[in-house]
């Protein structure tokens, strides 16, 4: 019997059904892309997506690092890490946001994206990360806690501002339109 900081297998359990219902939604969410993409005539490595459907992501990322970071925020040390963490997060979302949007299309209210498989490594990484902190690490200034508080910080950011910018080019195109 695998025993957590708590003393009990459940946190195991319900990490496991979190995982499971997150790969059933991928599925899902990917097998809709792939019909929609071929309805609109995308090139292979596109996708067109509803805004909507892109701000799941940083709401996925939020749930799965809220408590550990909840915890971990209450110590000084952390608090300066995370505040590095969302500004090299913010960068890396802009930069990442700016190289994915291909185009708004308002008239079917979504946007075209290049694929990246790097929103799935990305909550694969801090889910892995998250378990690792909680479950190996009682020291809440460990090493692995320490790192854990940056990377997390980062995903989350990085979440945030790339879906902040890819909606923001989308109203920007919306308004353009309109005019």
């Amino acid at each position: 019997m695998l025993l957590t900081s708590a003393g009990t297998v459940e946190n195991t359990a319900s990490d496991a059904v979190l995982v499971a219902v997150i790969v059933a939604i991928a599925v899902a969410v990917g097998l809709h892309r792939r019909r929609r993409r071929n309805e609109l005539g995308l090139q292979r490595g596109e996708r067109v997506v509803a805004l909507s459907q892109q701000w799941l992501d940083p709401i996925i990322v939020l749930v799965i690092v809220g408590a550990t970071l909840r915890q971990e925020l209450t110590d000084p040390a952390h608090v300066g890490l995370a505040v590095a963490g969302v500004l090299i997060g913010g960068v890396a979302g802009y930069v990442r946001g700016r190289l994915l949007f291909l185009e708004a299309r308002p008239d079917i209210g979504r946007v075209v994206l290049r694929r990246g498989v790097a929103e799935i490594a990305i909550v694969a990484g801090l889910l892995v990360l998250t378990y690792a902190a909680r479950h190996f690490s009682d020291d809440i200034r460990s090493p692995l806690n320490l790192l854990a508080t940056v990377a997390l910080t980062v995903g989350v950011a990085e979440s945030v501002t790339r879906v902040a910018y890819i909606t923001w080019r989308y109203q920007q195109a919306n308004r353009a339109r309109v005019r």
